[in-house]
Formats: C-alpha cells, sequence, structure tokens
C-alpha cells in the first residue's frame, strides 16, 4: 500500500496539470473503435477477408476468429513450398491498390503480407454453397505471396489483396471465381442475420456476375447479395459486398467494398489492374 500511496503522490505532483476524460466518454470512444473494426471485410471470406469479416459471407454476426499470424519471410514453408526469402519482390506494396487511387484523404491500415500457406481463406469462399465443396477450388491456396490492406477515409472503406502464384495458376484461379459465381449464383440457408428460435428465418445469397474482362488480362466485377427475411415475410437483413477481380500475368488482385456501387468499384479495379502492370513494366 505504501507504494502505491507514493506512486499516486508521484503521478499528482508531475502531472498536474492533465485531464482525464469522464469514464462514459472513454467507454465511448472504445464503442466508436469497435464498430470501425467491425465494417472490416476481410475478405469477405476472409475474412474473409478483408480484413477482412465474416457477418457479409455468413450471413450471422458471430465473432470472427482473429486472423492468422503472418509468417516471417525468412521462415520455411511447407514442405512442398521453396522458403520465401522476400515477399516484397513477389508482389510489392506498390502493386495494390494505393489511397490516391481510392480519394482524398484516404489512408493505408492494416497492410500484411503473408508467406504461402499461411492464409487459408479467399474472397470467393462459399462453405454454406451447398455446391461448393463439390467444385473443389484450391487454386487460391498456391499463392507465393499473399497481401492484404485496408484503405480508410472519409468514404466507405476498401479493401484489397494481392497474390502472386506460380506461372498459370493466376488464370485458374480467374476460372475458379467463375465456377463458384455459377454453381453458387443462388442458394438458401435455415437461419442467419437476426433470425432466432423464436424468429426463424431463412438466408438468400447470390453472386451476380456484372463485367467481364475490363482491365489487365482478366477482370470480374462481381455483386454479392445476403438478405435475409422471416418467417412472417418480414426482411431481417440485407447485405452486399462489390468485388473487382482483375489478373496482370501471374499476379490477382481484388478490391472489395461494402457498397452497392459498381461503377466505383469497376473504376477501382481499372486502377488494381494498372498498378499490377506499373509493377514490372508488364503492360
Amino acid at each position: 500500500m505504501a507504494d502505491l500511496e507514493e506512486l499516486a503522490g508521484r503521478l499528482d505532483h508531475e502531472l498536474p496539470d492533465v485531464a482525464w476524460d469522464e469514464p462514459d466518454r472513454i467507454r465511448s470512444r472504445g464503442r466508436t473503435r469497435a464498430q470501425r473494426r467491425s465494417t472490416v471485410l476481410a475478405a469477405v471470406a476472409v475474412l474473409v477477408v478483408l480484413a477482412g469479416a465474416g457477418w457479409l459471407v455468413t450471413g450471422t454476426r458471430s465473432t470472427p476468429a482473429a486472423p492468422p499470424e503472418p509468417v516471417p519471410a525468412t521462415t520455411s514453408a511447407a514442405p512442398t513450398q521453396p522458403a520465401v526469402i522476400d515477399g516484397s519482390t513477389l508482389f510489392p506494396k506498390t502493386a495494390m491498390l494505393q489511397p490516391a487511387d481510392v480519394g482524398a484523404g484516404y489512408q493505408v491500415t492494416d497492410d500484411v503480407g503473408y508467406s504461402p500457406g499461411s492464409y487459408p481463406t479467399w474472397a470467393f469462399g462459399g462453405d454454406d454453397c451447398p455446391a461448393y465443396a463439390g467444385l473443389d477450388i484450391t487454386a487460391f491456396k498456391s499463392y507465393l505471396w499473399f497481401r492484404h490492406a485496408n484503405l480508410e477515409g472519409d468514404g466507405p472503406p476498401v479493401f484489397t489483396e494481392g497474390s502472386r502464384f506460380p506461372a498459370g495458376l493466376g488464370a485458374r484461379v480467374m476460372a475458379d471465381i467463375d465456377r463458384v459465381t455459377t454453381a453458387c449464383a443462388k442458394w438458401d440457408r435455415q437461419g442467419g442475420e437476426a433470425t432466432s428460435e423464436q424468429r426463424p428465418g431463412v438466408t438468400t445469397t447470390t453472386y451476380t456476375v456484372l463485367a467481364r474482362d475490363f482491365a489487365g488480362d482478366q477482370a470480374r466485377l462481381v455483386r454479392k447479395q445476403v438478405r435475409t427475411v422471416g418467417e412472417d415475410g418480414a426482411e431481417l437483413f440485407e447485405g452486399t459486398v462489390m468485388i473487382a477481380a482483375v489478373r496482370v500475368g501471374d499476379r490477382v488482385s481484388f478490391v472489395l467494398m461494402e457498397q452497392d456501387e459498381p461503377e466505383r468499384v469497376r473504376l477501382l479495379g481499372e486502377r488494381a489492374a494498372d498498378r499490377l502492370c506499373a509493377a514490372d513494366n508488364a503492360c
């Protein structure tokens, strides 16, 4: 107790002019930060994923698990994969969508790189789609380096990710997007957002491809919608995410936004393709 009294006296003497906020204001700031973090997708599947944001993928608001810790670049990967010495040479930060591409006042947050095998999800994951398991989607797991980042500012947050693949697998990833959006164009499942045993409902998820090959070597603009309706016909939840997927060579980038603004996301996809082109003077 004497030590605590001495510490209190020192703080009172050394920090006489510090004004501490009331507890309610401190708690309010904490809630505000938590609400901002809850908007991050992560990937839609990621987090999917981006980053991050499993509620839009699953239609539930269960607390998402923390994303896997990035494996240091000097750590050996799985036995079948060579060790990655410097991921920045495989997918440099400059190859990602940048704040200036999104708008004034945006900045990068949560910029993380992952070595092979350490990031297990992707933007078009659909485990609750009955047809998904039979598609045997695996190409996205074969990346040599994966990177994701959040771009936040005055407007809606934008989530972006990029992967470098072995020769030929980037095109296969794009083909897998087509397979998923075809096989899982629409599906229903019991339960979902705002449902309970006392108020059951059905969640309908749809994928709609809005544009193809508008940038880079390949491109897709996809709308994913999740809608939950109760047994009484009342809408309990509705969420939309726009996804632009672009490929240049063996690099693939995704741009995701939780707003139904297809033209804006398409433009961001074009800018993401330009960044891929500039990374190696590939275009």
